[in-house]
């Protein structure tokens, strides 16, 4: 059987962030690759997954793993589900998809059909631009939802704060217990964040 030439050959990056739940799972992602693959006559030679990682910064292991091998010349192709798999920032996307350029690689997508033209220069920097977009509006939106949260004194899980008790039906409410009022009171209001419009009042 001949070897495929080094033009033929690809690899897959895949990538999944732990807030993101909507978006498409690492098996789903290298699945459709797989696919992408076999339709495109090209061979995979490897797959690079990084679980549980943002976007928003290129400093994942799995990624930089794969930049650093484009230098071998071993593959020309990498395939990712979307632009926003490659990454969320702008300036880092661009530094990144140079640098595989550079060593003779380049990036293709398998649910976004970019064309080879000056229209798909314009097509991509608009997804890579959303791709940031998205990912600013969630961390703020995110931000938003914990502060009301905090200001209407609901539980956003995890452990029960000292000195305070929790009612789950409705509101799901926290309440300063009476017996550590003063001594909760001390500390959250000693701490430098805590808002001065706030009052702590003991459970009735």
């Amino acid at each position: 059987m001949a070897k495929p030439e080094v033009s033929e050959l690809a690899v897959v990056y895949a990538r999944d962030s732990s807030h993101s739940q909507g978006e498409q799972s690492i098996e789903g992602q290298l699945s459709n690759a797989r696919d992408y693959a076999a339709a495109h006559g090209y061979t995979i030679v490897h797959e690079y997954v990084d679980r549980a990682k943002s976007g928003r910064t290129d400093n994942r292991a799995e990624f930089q793993q794969m930049l650093k091998d484009t230098a071998k010349r071993q593959f020309s192709v990498i395939i990712l589900w979307k632009v926003d798999r490659f990454g969320r920032n702008r300036e880092e996307i661009a530094i990144n998809k140079m640098k595989c350029r550079k060593n003779g690689v380049r990036v293709e997508y398998v649910a976004e059909t970019i064309p080879d033209s000056p229209e798909g220069v314009i097509l991509e920097s608009v997804l890579e631009g959303f791709a940031e977009y998205y990912s600013l509006q969630l961390s703020q939106n995110i931000r938003r939802g914990r502060a009301e949260s905090a200001e209407k004194c609901q539980s956003l899980g995890g452990r029960h704060a000292s000195g305070c008790a929790q009612c789950c039906f409705p509101s799901s409410r926290f309440y300063v217990l009476s017996s550590s009022l003063c001594y909760a009171q001390s500390i959250l209001i000693s701490h430098p964040s805590f808002p001065q419009s706030v009052s702590i009042t003991p459970a009735r």
